[in-house]
């Protein structure tokens, strides 16, 4: 059960993610995107956020490199678990969309298909 909601969160996560990167809007007091393409820089984003010092960023770096391949693999199993249902969700979505945003879904799943990583 803790696996259902971990990924879950993993999805809805992700979701907004995608979905703030295709609004391309941000409000002036918005902090920087740390993630557009590969994995999130989040000793850039604990920085900014908690104006860590020199020290604390190496320090933080160093506990961030420790903790990559276990996020990482996460982030692979969701991936894994959430295409399934962005498939299916596309295929009911499709035949309410006009030709031309029929032709926008088909370069999001391009972009963000199978093998893109």
């Amino acid at each position: 059960m803790k696996s259902k909601k971990l990924i879950l969160l993993t999805l809805s996560g992700a979701t907004l993610l995608a979905l703030g990167q295709f609004a391309g809007a941000q409000t002036p007091d918005c902090a920087p995107a740390w993630h557009h393409h590969g994995p999130p820089d989040m000793t850039a984003m604990l920085s900014h956020v908690l104006k860590l010092t020199d020290a604390q960023k190496t320090q933080v770096q160093t506990m961030v490199a420790a903790v990559q391949p276990q996020l990482e693999a996460i982030h692979q199993q969701a991936r894994a678990a959430a295409e399934p249902i962005i498939k299916q969700l596309h295929t009911q979505i499709r035949p309410l969309l006009t030709a031309d945003q029929q032709k926008k879904l088909d370069a999001l799943e391009t972009l963000h298909g199978s093998g893109s990583e």
